[in-house]
């Protein structure tokens, strides 16, 4: 698990909470890490993309779902789930166990 993390320049310092998978996803040709966490039954991606840029946090709502997009070092952090509050429940879990070098 801990090179999962390490192969997008993250270091996973405790478990995530609600995590139900990782893996590693292809994201525009590059090498990204999916994670899937579980709220209530349902479902909370969250993609760790490594090399892509952006200068601010922006929020998104598309084909029904809410979603943001973080930067971190060295890359962006998506969160996409079916509510805005699951999206702000997911943001504290992951960056309570995970952190960018």
């Amino acid at each position: 698990m801990h090179q999962l993390f390490a192969s997008v320049g993250a270091q996973l310092n405790k478990p995530v909470e609600g995590m139900s998978y990782a893996g590693i996803c292809d994201v525009e040709g590059q090498k990204g890490l999916h994670i899937v966490m579980q709220e209530n039954g349902q479902p909370i991606t969250i993609i760790v993309m490594p090399g892509q840029q952006i200068t601010a946090m922006q929020a998104f709502e598309k084909s029904g779902y809410h979603g943001e997009l973080m930067p971190v070092k060295g890359g962006v952090v998506a969160i996409v789930a079916n509510t805005m509050e699951q999206v702000a429940l997911a943001q504290t879990r992951f960056f309570r166990a995970v952190k960018f070098a």
